[in-house]
């Protein structure tokens, strides 16, 4: 039997004995051998345990009152007052006391057991969930839609807590992703770790100014700067999550490209990579303020998940991704002819008699939301 199982039934047996048993007098000896009798088992070497719990349970019956009303009137003064367990005086039981059987106290002992293994399952479970999701984000390296998969599963948990997340290999990865350059995966962080309320081990990044940028730049272009520390600057360059704004204003890129024709051969070849990824930024957000958000792509994308037959794939992963889906549809502004288009529409008429209850629960509330902001738009 675990400590903390025994401490829980000894602490019942003696209020037990104090509310029920008439004593004048009572030592913590008589105590134990009355909790020998109740267990049925040598409590010799859990006489400070005693003690301890006595001290407790009067302590318990003074705040609540109990003694007074359950003890019989008698003029000899009240066992909590005049604490005589403390005493040392041997003293008889007045009425005899019916053992409890092993049998019970074996039972008390696996109630308090299978309560803490429900516990510890759930934990793990969660921790299974976030390691899984860790190492898919591993997987995913810097493709933005891998990474946005990944965290996509998250979002079907609804508290995670902090201790747990703060041992797995996920914590490291949303604090990076926390501050990444794409608004997406940024803001998808924040969410859940608003969501899960661990703010305090993902903290949010700070804000880049261009006063720390200019401070780099200062040392880049200091040709008394050694070569270490050149590379130093650029490897915190390429960590932060700069903007093509922060580049135009502070001139950064033009001290970096002037480095890609240094001396020292990692010093040129790390200027010439920060380079090209800043090219590459700069060409990607471009195209992205030409061609403006798809959600026809977006769509059909999760279209494809809702689309798929849990008797074809793994169920519980399937679910968690419809789940995924469905709220991120669910947070989407949408066009109805985009919704016929992509034909998200069906496969969310269809998930409504889903065998997961929370799948089909949350498609009928995603149709009754496009239902209504049809109507809405029909009567405008």
């Amino acid at each position: 039997m675990t400590t903390e199982a025994l401490s829980i039934i000894l602490e019942k047996e003696i209020r037990w004995i104090l509310v029920n048993c008439p004593f004048e007098e009572m030592t913590t000896k008589t105590v134990r051998k009355l909790l020998e009798d109740r267990l049925d088992m040598d409590l010799r070497h859990h006489k400070a345990s005693i003690k301890e719990g006595v001290a407790r349970v009067i302590s318990s019956m003074e705040e609540e009152d109990v003694i007074d009303s359950t003890s019989p009137a008698c003029e000899e003064p009240s066992l909590a007052s005049a604490d005589p367990v403390m005493t040392e005086k041997k003293i008889e039981a007045a009425d005899k006391v019916m053992p409890v059987s092993s049998e019970n106290v074996k039972k008390r002992e696996e109630s308090v057991v299978t309560e803490a293994n429900g516990v510890a399952d759930d934990i793990e479970k969660t921790k299974t969930e976030l390691e899984a999701a860790s190492k898919n984000l591993s997987l995913a390296l810097d493709l933005e839609s891998k990474i946005i998969n990944a965290l996509d599963s998250l979002r079907t948990l609804d508290n995670v807590d902090k201790k747990v997340l703060a041992v797995t290999s996920l914590q490291p990865k949303l604090c990076k992703l926390r501050s990444h350059k794409s608004p997406k995966i940024s803001e998808l962080v924040t969410f859940l770790v608003k969501k899960w309320n661990v703010e305090e081990i993902v903290p949010a990044p700070n804000s880049i100014t261009n006063e720390e940028i200019l401070e780099l730049k200062t040392k880049l272009e200091n040709s008394e700067t050694s070569h270490d520390e050149l590379s130093l600057c650029l490897n915190q360059l390429s960590e932060m999550p700069l903007t093509i704004d922060h580049l135009k204003m502070t001139g950064i890129a033009r001290a970096v490209s002037k480095l890609r024709q240094h001396g020292n051969d990692k010093v040129s070849a790390r200027a010439h990579e920060l380079r090209q990824k800043w090219i590459k930024q700069s060409n990607d957000q471009s195209t992205d303020n030409e061609s403006g958000p798809n959600p026809l792509k977006t769509l059909k994308a999760l279209n494809h998940i809702l689309d798929q037959n849990s008797e074809d794939s793994n169920g519980r992963k399937l679910h968690s991704k419809q789940l995924a889906a469905l709220d991120q549809l669910h947070s989407m502004s949408l066009d109805t002819q985009d919704i016929i288009d992509s034909k998200v529409g069906i496969s969310v008429s269809k998930l409504r008699k889903s065998s997961n209850e929370k799948v089909a629960k949350l498609a009928k509330k995603l149709r009754k939301k496009w239902q209504a902001e049809a109507k809405a738009k029909a009567a405008a």
